[in-house]
């Protein structure tokens, strides 16, 4: 088995040991969402009445 194969502590734990990267996926979640809620474009199927054959 190599190192690529077997977990890490670090692995295991996220991203908590790199710096500027969020060790909980809500950190990073939260300002992506708060980005799309400001920027995200009208698109036609991300209306609710939007079927599949209407997006296609």
């Amino acid at each position: 088995m190599t190192s690529i194969d077997t977990p890490s502590a670090a692995g295991a734990a996220g991203a908590a040991g790199i710096p500027g990267v969020p060790a909980v996926p809500a950190e990073l979640h939260r300002p992506v969402l708060a980005w799309f809620d400001q920027h995200a474009r009208d698109l036609p199927w991300r209306r609710p009445e939007a079927g599949a054959w209407g997006s296609w």
